[in-house]
């Protein structure tokens, strides 16, 4: 991986960034593109999958075996201890994602569902902070960054959904500075 990351490095100074995940109830699943919130049989390999409680994902879904107390603090150790490596051998950025490792778990997601944990991260380290998770609307990621509550948003969903996204939010908040001016007349 190091010599990969030294080889792109060279190429261009584009930040790279490496997520580090714990799959949660959500593991032991079909490749989403293969079959959409679906969970593996024992046909297809399935494991034993570990969440903070022993709730299951969706109909049709395993329950999880549940984490102890202990167990929770050796995967947030493991997160340091990962991202600590990364930042070591040069990536730029570290995407965590926890597949929910909050013992009280709420399966119900709302826009913005991760933007209050980013918050309390960003509030209380110094590293830079992204969030993502159904930010849909231009006004409120603006509003996330216009407040200091997070430094990126990541809006993958959003963009494969609508490619124009970016463009029809800028002409929503008036906004044409994204746009050259040779292509202002086509939106």
């Amino acid at each position: 991986m190091v010599n990969n990351l030294e080889f792109k490095k060279k190429l261009s100074d584009i930040p790279i960034e490496i997520q580090i995940a714990h799959a949660g109830r959500k593991g032991s699943a079909f490749i989403p593109w293969i079959k959409s919130n679906k969970s593996l049989n024992k046909r297809n390999k399935s494991w034993i999958t570990y969440a903070p409680s022993a709730i299951k994902r969706d109909k049709g879904w395993p329950i999880p075996r549940e984490l102890t107390e202990s167990q929770i603090k050796k995967i947030i150790i493991n997160f340091k201890d990962a991202a600590l490596k990364a930042k070591k051998i040069g990536f730029d950025y570290v995407c965590v994602s926890s597949g929910g490792i909050l013992p009280i778990t709420n399966l119900k997601f709302y826009k913005g569902f991760s933007a209050p944990f980013t918050k309390i991260i960003k509030k209380n380290t110094s590293i830079i902070t992204r969030t993502s998770g159904l930010i849909t609307d231009v006004h409120q990621a603006n509003k996330l960054l216009k407040n200091k509550n997070v430094d990126l948003i990541a809006m993958a969903r959003t963009f494969i959904n609508d490619p124009m996204w970016i463009y029809k939010a800028a002409k929503k908040i008036k906004n044409n500075k994204i746009i050259p001016s040779q292509y202002l007349r086509c939106f």
